[in-house]
């Protein structure tokens, strides 16, 4: 094979091919982070990508395979997703990484490059994409600068100018380092600048969950036995909760649907509810009258992406949540069940996190508020005794389970509540919580769990009582939300995660209205070892996570209206002025004017330094040059320059240099001019051709000394002139 058509890959130094290498390791590592990989599958990836880079496997990788085309094609068309278009992606970039033959070849890579970053970034609601795309900003510019480099020494037939690349390697790579790095930091410090004044249009503005169609929280208004078992084993967020500590030991659970119908042969619950619609002004929905007391404080909610999203609400001491009075959020109107007390907002939301903050009345005249047992609709009531898919066969062996639980209900007049604690507690002391369903004593039906096994998780507890108590006259119905969850540890909020998905039961008695019942016994699940030891750290995790949320994801046009109102009341800024180029020019004026005066006092002190005292002379040694995109902080920089200070200096008393002649010449003149001076003229000279040519770094402290010398020779040649 002719030089000219051999891969790159098999001329080129790794020092050069290495850039190109990473984006495809990082195209991995960024999928991956952005759940696109599972990430099994993504180490899997990885690894074989490093098997075939380091074994003759790249030699049959590095042409484009027809039959792998065609597998790509097939199962793309099988099954169409991002998945399938960043597997090709990274097939094509090690294609070309092994067998390009040309530096277009590798602009390819970073062009594909470019698409992973963009796919990651319309999916990846993680605070740690940041990251991600710093890295990606600083690979592509390496790799772009390369592909420019590579161009250059091109010659007309294809092949490399293998002499110009040996001489020009190293001080590529360092360059190409260097720019990266200024780069990248230049163009995240412009996004941050910016991003606050880019225009938002409400409506268009998207989450990540709403393309991968995932749903964070694990929460919906249909629940089928079992469900909540995979569901508690999931440690995302559902909800954080910013509230009083006050209220942290009153609330226990947060409600988000009630559930009435119960389908024995699917194993499911759901609702038949048609909430009415209620309509707020300026996102502020009022579910009693306006002059209802309210509590100071404000208790404020941020739900995660969820596929059926609810306002959950919070249940004050046990109670139903008829304690809010006020919502505010994102949304103009709501579906209100006033029977269950549960609210539902526009299906807009879906696949998307919200906030919203809730007011409470004023406990000492909440109970008046309290829902009254005849102002109950009797249709719900109505659904909440109905057995009528479940066997006869097993409603007779559920009276047999309850004679056990609660022996001699039967044969006497029922006290409802004494029947309902009664059965509670049965359920919670003679069955077992589990969340491992792969156990031989766990439940997979509810007839197995009542009778059988007896273990399960909490919505077979809650369906048990459920039917229990419908049995016996008594309407009941199922209620999903979550449990209280745990405090963050490094700010002050309630993090509720998936894991505390709960499910429990209300019973209507007749005097008192709905009560709630939890027959579930307490979990005593351990907590994980990485949980116990680093605690803290996924604390700070996911309070960066609620800021990237807040003010990058969800940042809308009505947070940009805020921030820039807060501006204008400081008084400095007017919003007419916005537009007006004149009043930015006289306001920059005084920035422009402090920026001149202290250009004029570093050059001043340069100038005049030397006739003060050697303090100054060297102060004005260490000031700018004003040469800043030039120079390099080097020990050959440092001695050209106090070498250029020397030359200004005593070009003013009449030696000059001449164009011929060398440093050392140039200083054995001075010596010559100056005896008393000329120690400090061989020293400094000594130790210029140091600097300049190797050897100085081994001396300690050699800077100081160096700008000691020319203050000093400045100042004695001064005050000792011929």
């Amino acid at each position: 094979m002719a030089e000219g058509v051999q891969p790159l890959s098999a001329l080129l130094p790794p020092s050069l091919t290495a850039p190109f290498r990473w984006m495809v390791y990082f195209g991995i590592l960024a999928t991956t982070v952005g759940s696109i990989f599972h990430p099994i599958a993504g180490a899997g990836l990885l690894v074989t990508f490093l098997i075939c880079d380091q074994t003759r496997l790249k030699k049959f990788l590095g042409e484009p395979s027809g039959g792998i085309l065609f597998l790509f094609m097939a199962l793309y068309l099988w099954e169409p997703s991002v998945l399938m278009l960043i597997l090709f992606t990274i097939y094509f970039q090690a294609t070309y990484l092994w067998g390009g033959k040309k530096p277009a070849h590798y602009l390819w890579i970073a062009s594909v490059g470019f698409i992973h970053l963009a796919v990651v970034s319309t999916i990846m609601s993680s605070v740690v994409f940041p990251l991600i795309f710093a890295g990606f900003v600083i690979l592509l510019t390496r790799v772009l600068l390369l592909c420019d480099f590579l161009t250059g020494i091109t010659l007309e037939d294809g092949a490399l100018d293998r002499r110009e690349l040996a001489r020009c390697e190293r001080s590529v790579v360092q360059r190409m380092k260097v720019v990266s790095y200024w780069i990248a930091g230049i163009s995240i410090l412009i996004a941050i600048i910016i991003f606050p004044l880019l225009p938002r249009v409400e409506g268009i503005s998207y989450q990540p969950s709403q393309f991968t169609q995932e749903s964070v929280s694990g929460f919906s208004d249909e629940v089928t036995l079992g469900q909540m078992g995979a569901i508690q084993t999931d440690n995302r967020i559902a909800l954080r909760i910013f509230m009083p500590k006050i209220l942290n030991q009153r609330i226990w659970r947060w409600r988000g649907a009630a559930l009435e119908k119960f389908d024995y042969n699917a194993q499911k619950w759901s609702s038949d509810s048609n909430p009415m619609e209620v309509v707020g002004s300026s996102g502020q929905i009022s579910l009693y009258h306006d002059k209802v007391p309210l509590e100071k404080e404000k208790i404020s909610v941020n739900v995660s992406s969820m596929a059926d999203p609810r306002i959950f609400l919070p249940e004050v001491d046990g109670r139903m949540p008829w304690m809010v009075a006020r919502i505010q959020g994102d949304f103009e109107r709501v579906g209100f069940d006033p029977d269950s007390w549960t609210l539902q907002p526009r299906s807009d939301l879906r696949y998307r996190g919200f906030d919203y903050t809730l007011r409470l009345i004023q406990s000492d005249v909440a109970y008046d508020y309290r829902p009254q047992p005849g102002e109950i609709d009797p249709a719900p009531l109505r659904d909440c005794l109905s057995l009528a898919t479940v066997p006869g066969g097993f409603i007779q062996r559920l009276e047999e389970r309850g004679e056990e639980l609660a022996p001699g209900f039967k044969t006497r007049a029922i006290d409802p509540l004494e029947l309902t604690q009664t059965l509670s507690v049965g359920l919670q002391t003679s069955q077992a919580y589990t969340l491992d369903f792969t156990e031989p004593n766990s439940a997979t039906s509810l007839e197995d769990f009542i009778f059988e096994k007896k273990a399960g998780n909490c919505e077979y507890f809650a369906t048990a009582l459920a039917l229990l108590l419908r049995n016996y006259g008594i309407p009941a119905r199922l209620v999903t939300g979550f449990q209280s969850g745990r405090e963050n540890l490094f700010r002050n909020y309630l993090m509720i995660r998936q894991s505390d998905a709960h499910s429990w039961v209300e019973a209507y008695l007749d005097d008192r209205g709905w009560i709630t019942f939890d027959p579930t016994p307490s979990s005593n699940t351990p907590v994980s070892y990485l949980m116990a030891h680093l605690g803290v750290v996924a604390d700070v995790y996911d309070f960066l996570q609620l800021q990237w949320n807040n003010y990058v994801l969800d940042y809308s046009q009505s947070d940009q209206k805020e921030f820039f109102t807060k501006i204008f009341e400081t008084g400095f800024f007017e919003p007419r002025n916005i537009f007006n180029i004149g009043w930015w020019i006289y306001m920059a004026r005084p920035m422009i004017a402090l920026i001149l005066f202290l250009v004029f006092l570093a050059w001043l002190i340069r100038e005049v330094s030397p006739d003060f005292s050697s303090f100054f002379q060297a102060l004005s040694l260490d000031l700018p040059s004003f040469s800043w995109f030039r120079r390099r902080r080097s020990s050959g920089y440092l001695a050209t320059r106090l070498f250029l200070k020397l030359e200004r200096s005593f070009s003013r008393r009449g030696i000059p240099r001449a164009s011929s002649e060398t440093p050392l010449a140039y200083m054995s003149r001075i010596a010559a001019a100056y005896p008393h001076s000329a120690p400090l003229c061989t020293r400094f000279a000594a130790l210029y051709n140091m600097s300049r040519f190797g050897g100085v770094s081994e001396l300690p402290e050699w800077s100081h000394e160096f700008r000691n010398l020319a203050t000093d020779l400045i100042q004695q040649t001064r005050n000792n002139h011929k």
